[in-house]
């Protein structure tokens, strides 16, 4: 509000110097009474009437001063200034024992911190509908509430799994005196906002029996004894583990009986050969009664489905046993030459590996007595992920390039950021399954929301623009009246203002 008044008064000084104008060079003239014709207007209308006639003009102004005013104020100036208190909805909260976990730390300092009260609080929880960050008012839910119950709520009725801190210029904090994050451990530098970190209870914490983490470190297939292995890195107090699989009658996953895997355990983890491919899910029991961890995760089949256009694709196609041909392919090989088609008989989503064969010399290299017997590369093809020419061909090690081209193209184990073109996420334990249409994505929280974060960067927020759409149809409507008023009183036609 002091920034409107701020505001107001320099839009104002015009026109308080209009009116001095208008006082100064007003003339009194006297006429006769017989002039004059009685009206029924009693005195204080008459004269209300008169002035409003008389200084209507000024009047207006200043009502399109206050507008103008409003409309360029910071948020809303009618709007209360309360701090926004937001409670971080990240997996790393519900970290360690109950009573003792950073959610339940943040609801006691919400409580008792008299520099909170009055505060509006806000859960930054994950929606799982868009899958993306959401805030959440909780104010009610922390008034109906008490102790570790609203923990308990909280933790029920909303999925801790990751989130985006940009969510929080949502907030309308123009109106607002500023934005308080609790968190457990941020470890990056916040712009736009105040953080108060509660204390890491995840892997690294220290002491406590709570101390607990786990995450997976190489899914694959091991080509020399042909075993499927899934690692998983381990930090302080092992619990249980349970391995789940997929069940596609059921479609949901079911326990896998412990006859058909075995474990086997190591100084950094524990190591799962499985049967075979397929989907699967790792449920890791929380020591003492603390959360655990649920990471759903895929091994692919010994044998990738793969498709080659062109000469060379399939001649490089036929010398990696571990793809064969097939009608829906889960990577495609083509040749720089057949591109077009290939985009045109494949889905957009099928990794693609595009090579280009160039001639020794011409605009794509150099002539080597140019460049001194080296081979150096002058320009890239569009579209193309190698261009080779003739001393690229002849390198024992090209196998092994196209071998990690193959591999990165490889759909992943896991991922830990929502795909493009999912429709929907389907629960599996704590975390998720993504579905594409195509096909179901296992979905983790990041590393960061088990083992303590390194710093890194910082988070700026920055608030939304307004729009100032209703204050301009406002203005456009008292200028409107102020033309109107113009012509009645002056009996002029409009067109008379631009002469």
């Amino acid at each position: 509000m002091l920034e409107t008044l701020r505001i107001l008064g320099f839009l104002l000084a015009p026109v308080a110097a209009l009116l001095f104008l208008n006082l100064r060079l007003t003339r009194k003239f006297r006429y006769p009474l017989d002039f004059f014709v009685e009206s029924g207007r009693k005195g204080a209308a008459a004269f209300l009437l008169r002035s409003f006639r008389t200084y209507y003009d000024v009047l207006l102004d200043a009502l399109i001063a206050l507008i103008i005013a409003l409309a360029l104020s910071p948020g809303d100036p009618f709007a209360s200034r309360a701090r926004a208190v937001v409670i971080d909805g990240s997996r790393s909260m519900i970290a360690g024992l109950p009573g003792e976990r950073p959610l339940d730390l943040a609801i006691k300092r919400i409580r008792k911190d008299p520099a909170l009260s009055g505060a509006d609080p806000y859960l930054l929880a994950f929606d799982e509908r868009k899958g993306g960050s959401l805030l959440v008012p909780i104010g009610r839910l922390l008034s109906e509430n008490e102790g570790e119950s609203a923990a308990l709520r909280l933790a029920h009725e909303h999925a801790f799994f990751t989130v985006d801190y940009r969510e929080l210029a949502s907030i309308e904090s123009r109106g607002r005196e500023s934005i308080v994050l609790l968190t457990d451990r941020l470890a990056r530098r916040a712009e736009g906002f105040e953080v108060v970190e509660l204390g890491w209870a995840g892997a690294g914490a220290e002491g406590g029996a709570s101390e607990f983490g786990a995450y997976p470190s190489s899914i694959r297939r091991d080509h020399d004894s042909g075993a499927y292995l899934a690692s998983f890195s381990e930090v302080g107090v092992r619990g249980s583990v349970l391995i789940r699989v997929w069940d596609e009658k059921l479609a949901n996953f079911r326990n896998l009986p412990i006859s058909r895997y075995a474990i086997e355990s190591n100084p950094s983890g524990r190591t799962f050969r499985l049967p075979g491919p397929g989907l699967y899910l790792a449920v890791f029991l929380g020591p003492h009664g603390s959360v655990g961890a649920d990471f759903p995760f895929r091994i692919a089949p010994a044998k990738l489905q793969a498709r080659a256009e062109g000469d060379f694709s399939r001649r490089m196609l036929s010398i990696f046993p571990s793809l064969e041909q097939g009608l829906k392919p889960d990577i495609l090989l083509v040749d720089w030459e057949r591109r077009d088609y290939a985009a045109s008989a494949i889905s957009g989503g099928t990794p693609r590996i595009v090579t280009a064969l160039v001639p020794e010399m011409g605009r794509f290299l150099p002539d080597p007595a140019l460049a001194g017997g080296r081979p150096i590369a002058v320009a890239v093809l569009a579209s193309a992920d190698m261009a080779l020419g003739s001393a690229a061909l002849a390198n024992d090690n090209l196998p092994l390039l196209y071998d990690g081209l193959v591999a990165a193209a490889t759909p992943p184990p896991f991922v830990t950021e929502v795909p493009a073109g999912t429709r929907r996420l389907l629960p599996a334990g704590d975390s998720f399954l993504a579905d594409t249409g195509d096909e179901l994505v296992p979905l983790i929280p990041p590393a960061s929301e088990y083992f303590a974060p390194r710093a890194s960067g910082a988070i700026r927020i920055e608030p939304r623009p307004e729009s100032r759409l209703a204050w301009a149809a406002i203005l456009a409507a008292v200028f409107a009246l102020k033309l109107a008023l113009w012509r009645r009183i002056s009996g002029k036609p409009l067109l008379a203002v631009l002469r």
